[in-house]
């Protein structure tokens, strides 16, 4: 996010040597943001214009520890942005003009000011929620301060709309289904909606979702649904197959969500023949709940509810729940528990959201495409082959770490010998390549696919395992557990009650 300052600011009525203290913190918790904060070339010629060279120095010595904007544009060649604010009577009035025209064309994010001009011409320009007075900001960033964190990989960059380039190739379709989308752009500017990016290496856009929490009623779709709060995705575009990034920005969404308190996600979707996107949401529990009316084309909704009823979950299968209602899952008395013992190099590529040691590929934009999807694959000889869909898998983290970390559920398992069969069944989701898998097939090979549900907040280390009887010594292949065990290490872990039916 692009802060900039109005210069005017720093000085004070009384004693223009001292900063406010309600403007000390809110520079303390800009800081603390790591927000970018700039000024305006504008600002600092009409401080150096100043007469009191005793006052200048003073001022120009608080400002100049920001940055100056490298780029701005001339709002006096804009006619009907000159229009809105009127032409300026004094320098003044055009310096303020130059700062609100540099939020007006999203060259900033937020502008903070006391000026009583600017706030007035921003409430005419529809920028009241833009630019803020210090007292504003304060509550503004405090909210920020506070908002939720989730972990994603480097490579996915959190950011505002106001750093996208719409004109990337990766807009090309929603231009064609959407008539107005370059107004739908000014909008979302304007409110400077949020999104998770990913850029490819040469610079464009590689996937990205733009989301936004709205509480209104649905009242345009039909049938209409009434007003709660709501995480909408706007936009949700991937031009890199292969990578899973779809599954990833689901993923993030939901556990927005659950971290938010938000009940429910929804995106309208013009729907296709061969459509990728319908069959990967419906996969995880998003139903076509109605449609709106958009451009004479019927737009579907698909909606996911992360709170139903237990009552109506527990009538489903255990697979059927996880996926269904994901990311819910069975973990009655009948349920088996199985510890899965995973080396640290396959660990820390297969669970990417664990406590692990990021790589400088991913921080160059690379993702570890097997951390990215819900569905994963784990290959093994285990003997163990009482393995049923729906059973619950405790991924025990060994040799480096020794604890469990992360909780999957079966969707399927197969016991195959053929490489290429493998291969084609775990492709992209599995730790292991072709190489690997073909010296692994020399024996006949268990190879389970299972849902990533959920990591838990605090991992079980092995000594707690061992002290309270849950296991006898670190274990060296899939192990069961009993069900008492396995609610210790619920309760120990931290494993979200509202998301498990018993």
């Amino acid at each position: 996010m692009i802060i900039l300052l109005d210069t005017n600011i720093f000085i004070q009525r009384e004693d223009y040597s001292v900063i406010s203290p309600e403007l000390q913190n809110l520079i303390k918790l800009l800081n603390l943001n790591k927000e970018r904060v700039f000024n305006h070339p504008k600002s600092l010629e009409e401080f150096c214009k100043n007469k009191d060279e005793n006052k200048k120095e003073i001022i120009l010595s608080k400002v100049k520890t920001y940055p100056t904007l490298d780029h701005y544009l001339d709002p006096n060649k804009d006619y009907s942005f000159m229009k809105i604010v009127g032409k300026p009577s004094k320098i003044n009035d055009d310096v303020d003009n130059y700062l609100i025209y540099t939020v007006y064309k999203n060259m900033a994010d937020i502008l903070i000011s006391e000026d009583l001009g600017i706030i007035k011409k921003a409430k005419r320009l529809k920028l009241s929620e833009r630019i803020l007075t210090i007292r504003e900001a304060l509550s503004y960033f405090s909210k920020e301060e506070s908002r939720v964190k989730i972990s994603k990989p480097p490579s996915l960059i959190e950011t505002t709309v106001n750093s996208i380039n719409f004109k990337d190739p990766i807009f090309e379709s929603l231009r064609y289904d959407y008539k107005d989308f370059d107004n739908w752009i000014k909008n979302i500017k304007s409110e400077n909606r949020k999104c998770w990016v990913h850029y490819t290496d040469n610079n464009s856009i590689g996937a990205i979702l733009i989301y936004k929490e709205e509480k209104e009623s649905l009242s345009h779709v039909n049938p209409p649904r009434p007003g709660k709060m709501r995480f909408k995705i706007c936009t949700m575009k991937v031009s890199k197959e292969g990578k899973k990034i779809g599954e990833l920005l689901i993923r993030l969404s939901i556990d927005y969500c659950i971290k938010k308190g938000i009940d429910e996600l929804y995106l309208t979707h013009f729907s296709e023949t061969k459509d990728t996107l319908v069959d990967l949401i419906q996969e995880y529990g998003f139903a076509n709940v109605g449609y709106k009316n958009t451009y004479g084309r019927d737009e579907e909704v698909y909606l996911k509810e992360l709170n139903p009823d237990k009552n109506i979950v527990k009538e489903f299968a255990p697979l059927e729940i996880a996926k269904r209602f994901y990311p819910m899952f069975k973990d009655s008395e009948d349920i088996k528990k199985l510890v899965v013992p995973i080396r640290p190099k396959y660990c820390d590529r297969l669970f990417i959201e664990g406590s692990r040691q990021t790589l400088l590929s991913e921080h160059s934009g690379e993702f570890i495409t097997e951390g990215n999807p819900i569905k994963k694959a784990y290959l093994c000889h285990s003997n163990y082959r009482n393995i049923s869909k729906g059973d619950i898998l405790l991924f025990y983290k060994s040799v480096d770490k020794h604890y469990i970390s992360a909780l999957g559920i079966v969707d399927d398992i197969e016991v195959l010998e053929d490489s290429f069969d493998i291969y084609s069944k775990v492709f992209s989701r599995s730790v292991y390549t072709l190489d690997e898998i073909e010296t692994m097939s020399k024996k006949p090979v268990l190879v389970i696919l299972f849902l990533l549900q959920t990591y838990l907040k605090n991992p079980i280390p092995l000594t707690f395992l061992i002290k309270n009887n849950i296991l006898k010594k670190a274990p060296m292949s899939i192990t069961r557990i009993k069900d008492e065990g396995y609610q210790i290490i619920k309760n120990e872990g931290g494993i979200d009650g509202r998301f498990t039916i018993n």
